[in-house]
């Protein structure tokens, strides 16, 4: 039977600073899947707290359960906000800033913001 020859078993010749590269590159994607695999396994013990799921539910309670809170979920909103854009872009189509247009838009838009109700 024929022995394999050396030349066959043996690694291509890198210089050492190619492996050492490669070996950094390695070493570091390892470290970032543990990493990612650690975070991973604390956010699983976090969400269990029932202290730290009941947060979020009684900060949107807080915030979007008064009437205030729930102005913006209103249709109004995307209306006033679609007018608001429309006054924007017609004041930046570079109308002079001392021009009647100017005046006009500024007026419109001072009084489109004095109609939102707070």
């Amino acid at each position: 039977m024929d022995q394999p020859s050396l030349r066959r078993l043996r690694s291509p010749v890198l210089p050492a600073s190619t492996l050492n590269r490669r070996r950094l590159r390695q070493f570091h994607a390892r470290r970032a899947v543990l990493r990612i695999a650690e975070a991973w396994i604390e956010l699983a013990e976090i969400v269990q707290d029932d202290r730290f799921r009941a947060e979020p539910r009684n900060f949107f309670h807080r915030a979007f359960g008064t009437e205030q809170g729930k102005l913006p979920t209103t249709p109004e909103m995307p209306a006033r906000a679609e007018r608001q854009r429309e006054l924007y872009l017609e004041a930046r189509a570079g109308v002079p800033a001392d021009s009647p247009q100017a005046r006009d838009i500024a007026a419109r838009m001072a009084a489109d913001s004095a109609d939102f109700e707070t």
